[in-house]
């Protein structure tokens, strides 16, 4: 089984939209909360029952109109908050409850941290913070730790465990001599024997061929390690693969760039069991077949298919090799480094190898005696139909092709003929609107700037109202 990972550095999806909820929230400076003011909070609970939800309760005293409800969710390792409303319960006088749950999954091993936050009329006023640690408790785990790791497993004997810490003290201090940079925090290493038991701890929409995954947020590293792969090599492998990751993102931690998805697991796998036999097969088959994979196209995250997907671990340990024969294992590290000052791609290359992507990646395609990848991907499509009078601009043909008459219509090869969706009157993809000139993209923003003022205040006379 080869190198399967899959590596998070930060809040995705919904969550890059909170960050603006939190900027938010923190416009309003809320008032401490007193023993004698006007919201009195009693302390909070917060309990998580993996895999299934994590629920609170918080109970508080005012005997003023209460405006807004909401709770503030912290998240490990980062600024963004999730500031959700609420609605409460009374309890008679002046008592009032906030008591919710949410089944959003949450990786075991994660701190879930809320605070209430009450409006009022004279003010808003935040609680204390509940909290509590999602922990899996499907098994009966035993705990062993080394100076770096604390190992949490439920198959193998201490022999096993003690060669997993043994693998993963040395997998950090490889990472870090060669990124030189350092991993500050203890690493939790949760080990699970059955894959089903693994996919529920990662949650929905994991890949199939991941056997290993890193979450840096939390520190903590998960791996999937059946008993009948206690004694095997596989062992040596996920374990110091995963915490290169972790390393690897303590070089790399800044909002300002990010680091190509080869280059990350490129390293792991150099460090891990160096470009191997197996990948060397991989990429020779590749590069006979056409099927070789361009850098830039392994950018992110790599292909769903099995083989590309350990084409792409292949591509990017024979492009980290190539990387290090030719300029020095310092320079790689440098390379990495300068992705974590917030260099662009082509700014770190220049910077660490004296050469952009473009023409590292060429150098790298001589090497293994390849050509450039064929590439895939968004094309101009041909021109949609016109209307016979139409008297906007000239149509341009695709290349190959012939400028159409007004009216007529130029399918793609092989398709049934009709209009291009998306087309606009030029002929290039995409839906948005095109302006002879200026005057008329001015009108649409003051119509929207209108439309957006208008509902601001009549939600504000609703408001008003309902007080």
């Amino acid at each position: 089984m080869g190198p399967v990972s899959r590596h998070r550095i930060g809040a995705t999806g919904p969550l890059a939209l909170l960050a603006v909820a939190g900027l938010v929230a923190g416009l309003a400076a809320p008032a401490p909360a007193r023993a004698d003011g006007p919201v009195v909070f009693e302390a909070g609970s917060v309990t998580a029952d993996f895999p299934r939800e994590v629920s609170w309760r918080f109970e508080f005293r005012t005997s003023e109109r209460i405006v807004r409800l909401e709770t503030i969710r912290s998240f490990p390792d980062s600024d963004v908050t999730l500031v959700t409303e609420v609605g409460a319960q009374a309890l008679g006088g002046d008592r009032h409850v906030v008591a919710d749950s949410s089944d959003d999954f949450v990786n075991p091993n994660t701190p879930y941290r809320l605070r209430l936050r009450v409006t009022t009329e004279t003010g808003i006023f935040v609680g204390p913070e509940a909290s509590t640690v999602v922990t899996d408790e499907r098994f009966r785990w035993r705990v062993r730790e080394s100076e770096r790791i604390r190992l949490h497993w439920y198959e193998g004997d201490d022999a096993f465990a003690a060669r997993a810490l043994r693998v993963g003290e040395k997998g950090i201090a490889d990472a870090e001599e060669f990124l030189g940079v350092k991993l500050e925090r203890k690493v939790d290493l949760f080990i699970y024997a059955d894959e089903r038991s693994f996919r529920g701890a990662l949650g929905p929409g994991v890949r199939e061929n991941v056997g290993g995954e890193a979450h840096a947020d939390i520190g903590t590293m998960f791996a999937l390690i059946e008993p009948s792969e206690i004694g095997s090599s596989w062992v040596a492998e996920v374990v110091p693969h995963e915490l290169t990751h972790l390393v690897f993102h303590v070089a790399t931690d800044t909002p300002l760039s990010a680091a190509p998805h080869w280059l990350n697991e490129g390293i792991a796998v150099y460090l891990t069991k160096g470009y191997a036999p197996d990948d060397r097969s991989r990429v020779d088959d590749a590069i006979s077949g056409a099927r070789l994979l361009p850098l830039d196209g392994l950018a992110g995250q790599f292909p769903t298919t099995r083989e590309g997907f350990f084409l792409g671990y292949a591509e990017a340990v024979s492009a980290v090799d190539y990387m290090a024969r030719t300029y020095g294992e310092a320079k790689v590290g440098a390379l990495v480094r300068a992705f974590g000052e917030g260099l662009t791609p082509d700014e770190a290359f220049r910077e660490a190898l004296g050469v952009d992507a473009a023409a590292f990646a060429d150098a790298w395609l001589k090497e293994v005696g390849a050509e450039e990848p064929a590439r895939y991907g968004p094309r101009t499509p041909p021109p949609g139909p016109l209307p016979s009078d139409w008297q906007g601009a000239a149509q341009t043909p695709a290349p190959g092709g012939e400028t159409p008459a007004p009216g007529s219509e130029t399918p793609f090869p092989g398709a049934t003929a009709g209009p291009t969706p998306g087309a606009t009157p030029d002929g290039t993809p995409g839906d948005y609107l095109v302006f002879e000139d200026m005057s008329g993209a001015i009108i649409v923003v003051a119509v929207v700037v209108l439309v957006v003022v208008l509902a601001l205040l009549l939600a504000v006379q609703r408001r008003r109202a309902a007080g």
